[in-house]
């Protein structure tokens, strides 16, 4: 039996859901793509959440939950990580049907996203004596 947190759940449903609307689409059936291996693409030097380990495999947060994903859904999913630059061709080109990356609204008009399934947010520090006063002050920075 596999416990997962309340946002692993969530998570997997949307991606059930994304993943058969995204079949759907396709006009394939269902079964059919149930029995292809789905490739995940990603950054290769992005560590936490996706990096090439030691041993020259893919490992990170990002890269334990497309695993758990696959194993609960019985997935087939095949991970490349390259250069970012790449990660992202292989997705807009159809070489890759699986990427993550942060939302904005240029790339919605590219990507279809699922619900996120973690937030981020960033600090930015400075010496008390900085020029540095607020975050207009980093504008074309």
């Amino acid at each position: 039996m596999y416990i997962f947190s309340r946002k692993t759940l969530n998570l997997i449903l949307f991606c059930c859901i994304t993943f058969f609307a995204y079949a759907e689409e396709q006009s394939t059936e269902i079964s059919d793509v149930l029995k292809t291996t789905l490739i995940m693409t990603g950054d290769n030097n992005y560590p936490p959440y996706e990096f090439v380990n030691q041993n020259g495999e893919p490992d990170g947060f990002n890269i334990d939950l497309i695993n758990a994903l696959a194993k609960a859904l019985n997935l087939s999913v095949k991970i490349e990580l390259r250069t970012w630059e790449y990660a992202k061709n292989a997705v807009e080109s159809g070489e890759a049907e699986i990427i993550t990356l942060m939302h904005s609204a240029e790339r919605d008009k590219i990507y279809d996203f699922a619900r996120p399934n973690l937030i981020v947010t960033h600090g930015i520090y400075v010496p008390e004596n900085s020029r540095i006063s607020d975050i207009n002050a980093l504008i074309g920075k």
